[in-house]
């Protein structure tokens, strides 16, 4: 499909007329029309995915993300590399990195540390967390490892 077709194809779902006279066959249709929408806007945007759509990637899971920086002369670059993003909900025990020198809120009902809200980029071969100062505008997920093929 070209852009035009997308965006045709878009506009349809979200005009389309849903019978709500069976309820449930009603929410079903609308919920049909929001996931077609959902994967024809992310084709439409090459896989990015805007965070102002509040669809964010889970917790931990490596992404990527394009985000806006304000340079010395207020002209505004796009950054593009991986992070990953934290719902603020994660402790320090459950979470799948190391988290040791991090000043984070200490939650005495779990007796353990609480991971804040925020994106977090960590260079691949270093244990060292930095989080994402500036204003992430889109992610999308990494692509599917490399596989030989027989």
């Amino acid at each position: 499909m070209n852009k035009q077709e997308i965006e045709k194809a878009i506009d349809y779902f979200k005009n389309a007329h849903i019978d709500y006279s069976n309820v449930e066959s009603g929410v079903i249709a609308e919920r049909v029309c929001n996931l077609a929408i959902s994967a024809l806007t992310q084709q439409l945007n090459d896989g990015w995915i805007p965070v102002s759509s509040g669809r964010l990637p889970k917790s931990e899971e490596r992404v990527f993300i394009c985000a806006d920086r304000k340079r010395y002369d207020r002209k505004i670059v796009q950054i593009r590399t991986t992070a990953m993003y934290e719902d603020g909900t994660m402790r320090t025990d459950d979470s799948g990195f190391s988290w040791e020198d991090c000043e984070f809120e200490y939650d005495e009902e779990s007796n353990d540390y609480i991971i804040p809200e925020g994106w977090y980029e960590q260079n691949m071969y270093c244990e060292e967390f930095g989080i994402v100062d500036d204003f992430v505008t889109h992610w999308q997920p990494l692509p599917k490892p490399w596989k030989e093929t027989v």
